[in-house]
C-alpha cells in the first residue's frame, strides 16, 4: 500500500488548530521557538485579512504588491489590526514612509499592539521610528495623539525600508530594526486584542512581506484517558475544523474525518524534539485503508509548508513511518502488514524518537527502529494525532513524555 495515494496534509497545521495559551509556568520559562501563523504578501487581487477601503479621509488599499495606509490627507493617525489572543508573539513587515508631510513634529510609523485594560478600555502601544530613531509609543485610542514612551537606536533609513519586528511578552515589548534589538518597554498587566501597522496623519505607509509568529512553549508530560470530558475540553479540541468533526464521547476522543478533504490533526499545547507519544486507537467507521496514528517534530515555514514525522497505522493492519517536507512524502519503513495489528478493537500505536534513532511499537511489542535521514534537521515541533480523509478513529488513551535535557534558543529572540 502507497501513502501518495492519500490527499496532501497539513497545509496550516499550526494555523488551524491553534489550541490554548500556553500556561504561566510556560510563559515564564520562554518559548522553545516562534512559529509562522501567518504570511501576508499581500499579492494584487489576494484576499487580506486586513481592511480594505476608506475611513474619512485615510485610504488602506493593497496596490503594487503592498499594503498602504494612506494618512496624507489626514490629521487623524491611520491604524490597520488583525485580532490576536496570544499573550506573546512577534509581527514583523518591511515598511516604507512616503512623502511624509513637513509639520512640527517629526513623521512617525510602525507597528502596533491593540490591548485591553480594565481601568482604560482599547489602548496602543506601538514599536516604530521617529526622528531618526527607534521609539516605543503608546496611544489611549485610534485616532489619538501618540506618545512617546522609550528612544533607542539611530535608524540609518528613517523613511525606509525597514524591516521593523514588535515582540510582546505579557510584561514587555521589544522593538527590532532590521533584526537588531533597537528599543524596549515594560508594560503593565493587559489583554491582547490586535497587532498591526500604524502611521501618523499626514504620512502614507507601505507595508510588505508581513509575518506573524506565536511562540511555542516547551511541552509538558501528559497522560490522559479522556475520562474526565470537562477537563479534557480546556486541552483538546471539540467542534468542527476543514468539515472534520472532533468530539469528545464516552469512548475516548472521537475524530471523523468521513466528509473532510485534508488530515485532521489534535495535538496538546507545546513542543518537543526528542520524546515518547503513544495512544490507543480504534477504528470506528469508513474506508479501512485510510491511515491514521501519530505525528512529532511538526513545523512550518515562511510560505505555511510543513515539515513533520508521522507514524500510521490502518484497519488493513499496515504500518507505515513517513517524512513530509514541502518538498514531498517519503516512506521511511512500510508499509508492513503487522500481525500486532488487533482488527475491530483498540490498537495502543507508541513512537518514541532520540535524536535520528525512531522507534515503532504496536500493541506492545516493537514493529520497527530506524535511523532518520543525515540530512534531516533536529528540532524541536508540534506533537499529536493525526487521521486522514475518509475514516472515523476514537483515541481512548494518549501519553506522552518529554525527554529534551533543556529549553532550546528560540533563534535570534531576546537577549
Amino acid at each position: 500500500m502507497d501513502l501518495t495515494r492519500l490527499p496532501q496534509p497539513l497545509a496550516a497545521l499550526l494555523v488551524a488548530l491553534s489550541l490554548l495559551p500556553a500556561p504561566l509556568a510556560a510563559l515564564a520559562a520562554g518559548p522553545l521557538y516562534f512559529e509562522f501563523a501567518l504570511v501576508e504578501d499581500f499579492e494584487q487581487g489576494g484576499e487580506s485579512l486586513f481592511f480594505e477601503g476608506q475611513k474619512g479621509e485615510r485610504v488602506f488599499m493593497v496596490t503594487a504588491g503592498r499594503y498602504q495606509l494612506d494618512a496624507g490627507r489626514s490629521v487623524i493617525s491611520a491604524s490597520s489590526t488583525i485580532p490576536v489572543i496570544d499573550p506573546a508573539a512577534r509581527l514583523s513587515t518591511t515598511l516604507e514612509l512616503i512623502s511624509p508631510r513637513e509639520s512640527d513634529s517629526p513623521p512617525l510609523y510602525g507597528l502596533i499592539l491593540e490591548r485591553a485594560r480594565e481601568e482604560e478600555g482599547v489602548s496602543l502601544v506601538g514599536c516604530g521610528i521617529s526622528g531618526g530613531r527607534a521609539v516605543v509609543f503608546e496611544l489611549d485610542g485610534p485616532g489619538e495623539r501618540p506618545e512617546m514612551v522609550a528612544e533607542g537606536a539611530e535608524v540609518k533609513e528613517p523613511y525606509g525600508p525597514v524591516r521593523l519586528t514588535l515582540a510582546y511578552f505579557p510584561d514587555r515589548l521589544l522593538c527590532y530594526v532590521d533584526g537588531e534589538l533597537a528599543v524596549r518597554a515594560p508594560l503593565p498587566p493587559y489583554r491582547p486584542k490586535g497587532v498591526g501597522m500604524f502611521v501618523a496623519g499626514g504620512g502614507v505607509l507601505a507595508a510588505d512581506d508581513l509575518v506573524l509568529q506565536k511562540p511555542v512553549f516547551r511541552a509538558m508530560d501528559l497522560t490522559t484517558d479522556f475520562s474526565d470530558l470537562r477537563e479534557e475540553a480546556k486541552r483538546w479540541f471539540v467542534g468542527r475544523a476543514g468539515n472534520a468533526v472532533y468530539a469528545l464521547r464516552e469512548e475516548g476522543y472521537v475524530i471523523n474525518t468521513m466528509s473532510a478533504r485534508r488530515p485532521a490533526v489534535a495535538m496538546p499545547e507545546g513542543g518537543a524534539a526528542d520524546l515518547s507519544l503513544s495512544a490507543s486507537l480504534r477504528y470506528l467507521d469508513g474506508d479501512p485503508s485510510v491511515g491514521f496514528g501519530l505525528f512529532i517534530r511538526a513545523r512550518s515555514d515562511r510560505q505555511g509548508r510543513m515539515s513533520y514525522l508521522r507514524v500510521l497505522i490502518n484497519d488493513l493492519s499496515g504500518v507505515v513511518v513517513q517524512l513530509h517536507t514541502p518538498k514531498g512524502e517519503k516512506n521511511l519503513w512500510g508499509w508492513e502488514i503487522s500481525k500486532l495489528y488487533r482488527e475491530g478493537e483498540e490498537n495502543r500505536l507508541r513512537v518514541e524518537v532520540f535524536g535520528r534513532n525512531l522507534y515503532v511499537s504496536l500493541n506492545g511489542q516493537r514493529v520497527a527502529a530506524l535511523s532518520l535521514p543525515e540530512d534531516l534537521t533536529i528540532q524541536p515541533g508540534r506533537f499529536g494525532i493525526i487521521v486522514f480523509p475518509g475514516t472515523k478513529v476514537a483515541v481512548s488513551h494518549f501519553a506522552v513524555q518529554v525527554h529534551d535535557p533543556a529549553i532550546l534558543p528560540s533563534g535570534g529572540g531576546e537577549p
